[in-house]
C-alpha cells in the first residue's frame, strides 16, 4: 500500500481477505511506541486495536520505536514473530550511503524468504552485515556513518520464540 492508502481500515480489509491465513507483513513507515503510522493514519494503521489480526504472521518493520509497546501487543495476539527497532532509526548523512542502509534493514527479510533458515538465523546474518558495513566505514575513516549504523543495529529487536522458517508461513 502507498502512504496515501495506508490506513487501518484498508490494512484490516486486506488482512481479512487472507481468511485467517498466515502472512508476512512488511512495513516501511514511521512508528511510535504503540503503532505504525502513516500520513493517512497518524493514530496508527497497526496498533493495539487491530493487532489481534496479526496472529499467525511475521511483522518486519523499519519503523522507529515500534518494539517498545507494539511488539508486545502483537506477540500477545499470537503473532509468530516480530523484527523492528526500539528507538529512532537514523538515516545516513550522504545520499551515496542510502543503499547500504536499505540493504542492512532488508538483509534479514531477504535471507529469510530465500532460504530455509529460521528468522533468528536470518536476523543474525543481518546483524553481521550491519557490523561488516560498520567496520568498512571505520576503515574508510567515515566515523559518522559508522556510528549511525552502530546506533541502528543496537536498536534492532527480534522476537522469534518459535524459531519460524518461511515454511511456517505457508497456508
Amino acid at each position: 500500500m502507498s502512504g496515501d492508502s495506508c490506513h487501518s481500515v484498508n490494512v484490516e480489509a486486506s488482512i481479512a481477505s487472507f481468511n485467517e491465513g498466515k502472512f508476512v507483513f512488511v512495513a516501511y513507515s514511521h512508528g511510535s511506541p504503540s503503532a505504525l503510522v502513516s500520513t493517512a493514519d497518524q493514530m496508527g494503521y497497526l496498533n493495539s486495536n487491530n493487532s489481534h489480526l496479526f496472529g499467525c504472521s511475521l511483522v518486519y518493520t523499519n519503523s522507529c520505536y515500534s518494539a517498545l509497546e507494539l511488539k508486545d501487543s502483537l506477540i500477545n495476539s499470537n503473532c509468530y514473530a516480530y523484527v523492528g527497532y526500539k528507538g529512532k532509526v537514523r538515516l545516513p548523512d550522504s545520499v551515496e550511503d542510502e543503499d547500504i542502509f536499505i540493504t542492512c534493514e532488508n538483509k534479514g527479510l531477504v535471507h529469510f524468504l530465500n532460504t530455509s533458515d529460521t528468522l533468528t538465523e536470518s536476523v543474525k546474518l543481518m546483524i553481521d552485515y550491519y557490523w561488516e558495513q560498520y567496520y568498512r566505514y571505520i576503515e574508510e575513516d567515515n566515523f559518522v556513518t559508522a556510528g549511525i549504523l552502530r546506533h541502528n543495529v543496537d536498536l534492532l529487536v527480534i522476537h522469534d520464540e518459535r524459531s519460524i522458517t518461511k515454511h511456517d508461513l505457508y497456508n
